[in-house]
């Protein structure tokens, strides 16, 4: 009997489960009838691109209120280009779009900034061709005039740089003596080129051209190379002579061969005689004179140390 009975729970269990079930799928597929009804109904209404333009402006004011204005603007023209005709809701569409426009030229400069506001200003007007509407009218003139200021300020802007580029180009090719003259030094000169001491290259031409011009004056301290008289031009050795220079040259010359004269021995010092050493002679020839004392070295019999 127990078994029976438990047969008779098992079944009234699933039939119970049956009926939730089809009442549960009886109640949504009610709902689902009557969306379909209503959906049915206003597309006897509307046509249903209407409905999805609607719902793409709907996308776009939420994006231009985010400031995504890139999707905004994709958004208001997806609507434009299936609307046909002249309606209320494409006028209100190009109102939204010369918006999204204008905020999209604020972002950028130049050129692309006057482009988009200038298309700003075309959907402002086709909208207020399609209805009246006085913000459309206040945000039209307000654009134009940002159009007018910022030509402005870009044609100023040309100009000042065109004013500078050609004092650029003036200063560039006006050339000051100085200039032109390191300009015709730069110029490509036969030669080998060797370094001077800061670096620079200079032509062994040039070396030798600076040379005429800025060789300091010789003096016999200065431990340059010794030429003897002999091997001198005279007219060379007379051209770097004042004429007192002159005078005192020919003045020794005339006591050195008297001297030469008296004292034989001097020029064979392998000789002995009257005349002393080779270095006696020599002291006793030069020794007393001034301009010679600084040359010839004295200890006058003191030692150097």
């Amino acid at each position: 009997g127990c078994d029976h009975t438990n047969i008779y729970h098992d079944e009234f269990f699933l039939f119970s489960c049956l009926s939730f079930t089809s009442l549960f799928f009886y109640q949504t597929m009610k709902r689902f009838v009557v969306f379909l009804l209503i959906l049915l109904s206003f597309g006897g209404i509307y046509n249903f691109s209407t409905l999805g333009d609607s719902l793409s402006g709907f996308f776009g004011d939420i994006s231009y209120q985010k400031d995504h204005l890139p999707d905004a603007k994709k958004h208001y023209e997806d609507i434009l280009k299936d609307l046909s005709g002249s309606t209320l809701l494409k006028a209100d569409t190009l109102y939204n779009l010369g918006n999204t426009l204008y905020k999209l030229g604020q972002g950028e400069k130049d050129i692309e900034r006057l482009r988009l506001w200038g298309e700003s200003v075309g959907n402002y007007t086709k909208s207020l061709s399609i209805r009246t509407d006085r913000e459309t009218e206040e945000n039209l003139a307000f654009v134009r005039e940002q159009i007018q200021q910022e030509e402005k300020e870009q044609k100023q802007k040309k100009e000042e740089e065109k004013k500078e580029q050609e004092e650029k180009t003036g200063s560039g090719t006006e050339t000051k003596p100085e200039q032109k003259e390191n300009t015709e030094n730069k110029e490509p000169r036969e030669g080998r080129q060797t370094e001077s001491g800061d670096g620079k290259k200079e032509t062994t031409e040039q070396s030798g051209n600076e040379k005429d011009t800025l060789q300091p004056k010789q003096n016999w301290s200065n431990g340059g190379s010794y030429n003897p008289i002999g091997g001198q031009n005279k007219d060379a050795l007379n051209s770097q002579l004042s004429d007192i220079d002159r005078q005192e040259v020919k003045k020794y010359l005339e006591t050195l061969k008297q001297f030469e004269k008296q004292n034989g021995k001097l020029l064979n010092p392998e000789k002995g005689g009257e005349a002393g050493s080779l270095s006696n002679q020599i002291r006793n020839f030069f020794g007393y004179d001034s301009f010679f004392q600084d040359v010839l070295p004295s200890n006058d019999g003191k030692k150097d140390w």
